[in-house]
């Protein structure tokens, strides 16, 4: 059985030499697998020991799964963290997942964004969770990337769908501006 550092660097030396055609096998095998709390930011504490829980079951599952795996932190979040930050509301309904609402009517109203502040958002939450889940496991343990968007992902949630696709070609200087 390998163990995570023998893990890692298979990944290192397939990630740096992708000619090497290496096979990486993850099996998703989660029987055990706790129910993640709803990702609103007054649930940090709830999300911070359901991150605990599920890393030391992969810890555990990677003592016998013979697979590529790596345990890594779960720092669970959705699509919206990154609009919020620019001032989107954000719909959280229960048992789904959290998503921005538009703030804009079209990409030309961009200057009325704001520059975002990060404690004004649920992304200084995630900071947080994070913090406190590499207090307990150390700087060694893995913490796994949230959704990162890019800018034209995140320009896309912050203008409402339907306009940004026409702004796309009728005002493409604005949507770049705003992406």
């Amino acid at each position: 059985m390998k163990n995570i550092e023998e893990r890692k660097t298979k990944w290192r030396e397939a990630l740096a030499h992708p000619e090497s055609n290496t096979i990486l096998y993850r099996i998703y095998y989660t029987p055990d697998a706790v129910d993640r709390p709803d990702l609103w930011p007054d649930k940090i504490h709830k999300r911070i020991e359901w991150a605990k829980r599920t890393y030391e079951r992969a810890r555990l599952r990677a003592d016998w799964l013979a697979d590529d795996s790596i345990p890594h932190l779960e720092v669970a979040t959705g699509t919206e963290i990154f609009a919020e930050a620019f001032g989107c509301k954000v719909h959280r309904a229960p048992d789904q997942m959290p998503f921005a609402l538009p703030l804009l009517e079209t990409a030309c109203d961009f200057e009325s964004l704001r520059i975002p502040r990060l404690e004004d958002s649920s992304l200084s939450a995630l900071f947080d969770i994070a913090d406190a889940l590499r207090k307990e496991f150390g700087k060694n343990a893995i913490v796994k990337l949230p959704d990162i968007q890019s800018p034209m992902d995140i320009a896309a949630l912050i203008v409402k769908k339907d306009q940004f696709y026409i702004d796309m070609i009728s005002h493409p200087n604005a949507v770049k501006s705003l992406a």
